[in-house]
């Protein structure tokens, strides 16, 4: 293929662990009342509820999740925000030490009472609230190990461990977990990267997002995890913030250079009002974002930016502001994006990459970074499918013909550009026989403006100690 003189140049050397491909999945990193610390995946506001607790006033995830699910988003991973310095209430006794699920002063209204069990010497441990209203129960234990395997495996919101002298517990009154606490004066920016950071590269490709946080340090810390990650990121600006401001965060996030993978919003979707309150709701822009993008990779398209007819938005009914038109050539002329209003229908009107005003001679559009994270996740996917077997000229060429038929595909949908297929993109596969290393290396060109972008890709099986770990 032509080869013009600019390169953007991404890799991947990790072993196989699992290889999803779904570019439509979100991720959002946020403060909770309660839940696991490690991401969890909710596929509705049942589950958004059941896991992370109610509504909280600090809190944008109830929010974002009704906006999400509105706008018919698919799958949405929640990794949850906590203070370092948060305790986790307990209960302790000699026997057995109860404690709540996850940090936070929500442990402190749990009960745990232990009743007599259906068949002759058991026993079952039920968690109740204040009220003592029983909020689950096991099924009948034998013993205390027993215990700690349901509590393992089917609790919600207790985990029980060994007490001094462990043994196995008989009826008695309920008692109050004590000692759990929020924190959150102390939350410091390395709560939100630590957050971040649990949302790691085995989870898969998609959209990744801090929902109505507008910290730079934040945003620089999501930009730095995109491409080792393959992911992308729809960020949010803080509430209300200025058109200067907004200009300002953009060129704070331009330090990263994930930034070619951010799309970045200084305005709040408008929610329609809950049965009985007055005044107005908002939920982050960024939840009709990743929701009309998953919907849009639903469809099996590959290249059209995620905006005018496929950036309708059904959960909104209006903007909490709109930029004039001046303003808006501006914020995309730095790299931002914008939402407006069109006969009455919130819409998405940018493809912006943060990056853009950093490279004036690329047009990086927010697609063309999305086109990318889908031909590295599925060429990484066909890579693994061939890790393993009897490495022959015919089984490389093999591979190298199922790469270069997700290459075709993406030329086909015209989300790569050249007058041929051959001047849109090439492809070449080889294996190291002392590192058991599968390669493939991918030029495309994913630009009009004549950019090619290397993909430089490899799987290896496990090491030894990494089975072992």
């Amino acid at each position: 293929m032509n080869a013009p003189g600019l390169y953007a140049v991404e890799s991947d050397a990790s072993p196989v662990r699992g290889a999803p491909t779904d570019t439509g999945t979100s991720f959002v990193v946020v403060e909770t009342e309660r839940g696991p610390l490690e991401p969890r995946l909710c596929r509705s506001m049942k589950d958004v509820v059941r896991v992370f607790g109610e509504e909280q006033d600090y809190s944008f995830l109830h929010a974002d999740a009704e906006t999400f699910f509105r706008d018919k988003g698919g799958d949405y991973w929640v990794s949850r925000a906590v203070a370092d310095a948060a305790a986790t209430a307990t209960l302790v006794d000699a026997k057995l030490v109860t404690s709540a699920k996850s940090p936070g002063a929500w442990g402190n209204g749990l009960q745990r009472q232990y009743i007599a069990g259906q068949e002759v010497d058991t026993f079952r441990v039920s968690i109740q609230d204040l009220d003592d209203v029983e909020l689950e129960q096991s099924y009948d234990l034998a013993d205390y190990t027993a215990a700690i395997l349901w509590s393992q495996e089917y609790s919600e919101l207790v985990t029980i461990t060994a007490g001094v002298t462990p043994g196995t517990p008989v009826p008695a009154a309920a008692e109050a977990l004590a000692g759990g606490t929020d924190s959150r004066n102390t939350f410091a920016n390395q709560d939100w990267f630590d957050a971040i950071d649990r949302v790691t590269a085995d989870l898969g490709p998609g959209q990744i997002s801090v929902p109505g946080i507008g910290i730079s340090a934040v945003h620089v810390h999501v930009a730095d995890t995109l491409i080792p990650n393959n992911r992308t990121a729809i960020l949010d600006c803080v509430a209300g913030c200025s058109y200067a401001a907004f200009i300002a965060a953009i060129q704070a996030l331009q330090v990263s250079e994930g930034a070619r993978r951010c799309e970045i919003y200084a305005q709040r979707a408008e929610l329609r009002p809950k049965s009985g309150f007055n005044g107005r709701r908002y939920a982050p822009i960024s939840a009709v974002e990743r929701a009309l993008t998953s919907q849009y990779d639903a469809t099996g398209r590959l290249g059209d930016p995620v905006a005018n007819i496929y950036g309708r938005s059904r959960a909104a009914i209006g903007l909490d502001r709109e930029w004039t038109e001046t303003e808006r050539e501006a914020i995309n002329a730095a790299g931002g994006s914008v939402y407006r209003v069109i006969r009455g229908t919130v819409t998405s009107y940018s493809d912006r990459s943060a990056a853009k005003a950093q490279r004036p001679d690329v047009d990086y559009e927010f697609s063309d970074a999305r086109t990318i994270m889908w031909l590295r996740a599925n060429i990484l996917a066909v890579l693994e499918d061939y890790v393993l077997r009897k490495v022959t000229p015919s089984l490389l060429a093999e591979c190298n013909g199922a790469i270069v038929s997700i290459l075709g595909r993406a030329y086909r949908e015209e989300a790569l550009f050249g007058a041929t297929a051959q001047d849109a993109y090439s492809s070449t596969v080889s294996f190291d026989p002392d590192t058991k290393t599968l390669a493939a290396y991918a030029e495309v060109a994913n630009s009009p403006t004549g950019e090619v972008v290397v993909l430089d890709l490899a799987r290896r099986p496990p090491t030894m100690a990494a089975i072992a770990a």
